[in-house]
């Protein structure tokens, strides 16, 4: 982990601040808070992004990341869930970021001890979007997966960001897989 994104005040307050806000919303729903709530660690990520590089010189594809997840059911029947995230990451510029995000998935299968859930997340991020100049909040969207082991907790978040780019447009959209630990 590049211990330079700490010496970084921006984004480490950032960090802070969507954490304290996640927090604060488990202490808000505490009182009604049943087994349906779940939390989750998020841990690194691998991107692969469309157009292979920038300015010429390729991407970061294996981005380290820390974050936190809570997870609620919001169907009687447990099978839509709605997720609130926030993470730190080195981004695709090698970059730090801070990422916050909301998701809504349903649980499509389970058996054979994993699930299946499909859905879309919506967020905003901190981060560089090229490699010269500073960083800038990017709000995304996109169609999103989950696949968890229900006996182990582990996991993998997949999500789809398409973007065109406004000068060549050409299509730079980004997939990213990040594992998961659900306790």
């Amino acid at each position: 982990m590049n211990l330079l994104f700490f010496r970084d005040f921006r984004c480490a307050g950032l960090l802070a601040l969507s954490l304290s806000g996640l927090l604060s919303a488990q202490a808000a729903a505490a009182q009604t808070a049943d087994t349906s709530t779940r939390y989750a660690l998020l841990g690194p990520a691998l991107s692969y992004h469309q157009q292979r590089t920038h300015a010429g010189r390729p991407y970061n594809e294996q981005n380290w990341a820390v974050g936190l997840e809570r997870r609620d059911a919001v169907s009687d029947d447990g099978r839509w869930e709605r997720s609130f995230g926030a993470a730190a990451l080195q981004d695709s510029f090698d970059k730090p970021s801070v990422l916050s995000s909301v998701s809504l998935q349903r649980r499509l299968a389970e058996g054979a001890g994993l699930e299946v859930l499909a859905g879309a997340q919506v967020g905003l991020a901190y981060k560089h979007m090229d490699w010269d100049r500073g960083a800038r909040w990017v709000p995304y969207a996109g169609p999103s997966f989950s696949l968890r082991s229900t006996g182990t907790g582990l996991g993998l978040n997949g999500l789809y960001v398409y973007k065109r780019n406004a000068t060549t447009g050409r299509v730079s959209g980004i997939f990213l897989l990040q594992s998961s630990w659900t306790y």
